[in-house]
């Protein structure tokens, strides 16, 4: 069982506070829990908008027995804290650049027990936008990982060990207003004790008013050539599709499906939505997970790797400030 309280203040102007909590309950749950052990929290700080400064810092606290149950957590009993600072700037009406703009971004995650820090991504990031709506972006970031238990990518293990290592991202995305238009991005650098290539593709067609088309294509080349003997190499593979269908002003239908090399893991989503009015929406919501390679591990996988069908409403109430 579960439930969850979000709340959104415009504090003034640009200025917006974020307050999300989360809480489950198990019967299986032993004595002695509190709030937190079962809770999800995040506090979250913005100052939105392209131009000038911009903020967005949030706080967020898992406990170590909380059930996402309808959702999905990467990690357990973490903290984390991020995300960015930046600046932008606005060019004149002569040019053909509509602005630019510069952010650190950073993220950190706490193990809860002890508060030690288990990863850190930091980094400064560019992006520059044409008046066509062409964009172009470069990133840097500095990337440091604890890992105490030994896991494997694709095949190739990784140690245990603490690794840090830099790498960097080269994006640009064809204008907006094309029916059929794209972006292209090629990152890479050093990966754990080894390197990493990876190329992506994510076009996105309008086929007309009614259905849009959005896919994407990525793989990277890992490789662990300074390993004792030969080194070991893999590649991994991602494939998506979504289809977005607006079925009329109120009423839309979106459909997902992701392929993960990584994983064997095929994806599924299907999601419904009606509009009545702003600020009221109802969403009926349905995700499985296929195993593509059942037999991976003794037993097999079962076929489906769970399933879920959700309905939400929200109801956006105006408060004065």
């Amino acid at each position: 069982m579960g439930g969850g309280l979000d709340a959104i203040v415009n504090l003034r102007g640009q200025d917006f506070l974020t307050v999300n909590w989360a809480q489950t309950w198990s019967d299986d749950d032993p004595g002695g829990l509190g709030l937190t052990d079962r809770g999800l929290g995040r506090v979250r700080l913005e100052r939105r908008g392209l131009d000038g400064a911009s903020l967005d810092m949030a706080v967020s606290r898992v406990g170590s027995r909380y059930d996402p149950q309808l959702g999905f957590l990467r990690r357990q009993d973490f903290t984390r804290i991020g995300d960015a600072l930046g600046w932008g700037w606005r060019a004149s009406d002569a040019s053909s650049i509509q602005r630019t703009r510069l952010i650190l971004n950073g993220v950190a995650y706490f193990r809860n027990d002890g508060f030690t820090m288990e990863s850190l991504d930091l980094g400064p990031e560019w992006s520059l936008r044409m008046k066509s709506t062409r964009q172009w972006n470069a990133s840097a970031k500095v990337r440091e990982e604890r890992v105490l238990d030994a896991f494997s990518i694709s095949g190739a293990p990784i140690p245990a060990g603490e690794y840090r290592w830099v790498e960097g991202r080269l994006a640009h995305t064809q204008p907006s207003g094309a029916l059929l238009r794209g972006t292209i991005a090629l990152e890479g650098g050093q990966f754990y004790d080894g390197t990493r290539l990876g190329l992506s593709v994510s076009p996105t067609w309008n086929a007309s008013r009614h259905l849009e088309l959005n896919g994407l294509y990525s793989a990277s080349r890992i490789s662990f050539d300074d390993r004792a003997g030969t080194g070991e190499r893999t590649t991994l593979q991602v494939a998506r599709l979504r289809a977005r269908v607006f079925l009329s002003g109120a009423l839309s239908t979106a459909f997902f499906a992701q392929y993960t090399s990584a994983s064997d893991l095929l994806t599924l989503n299907a999601r419904l939505r009606y509009n009545r009015r702003e600020g009221q929406d109802f969403y009926l919501v349905y995700n499985d997970g296929v195993n593509t390679d059942r037999e991976a591990f003794n037993p097999a996988l079962p076929m489906s790797a769970g399933q879920t069908l959700l309905i939400k409403y929200s109801h956006a109430v105006p408060i004065g400030w």
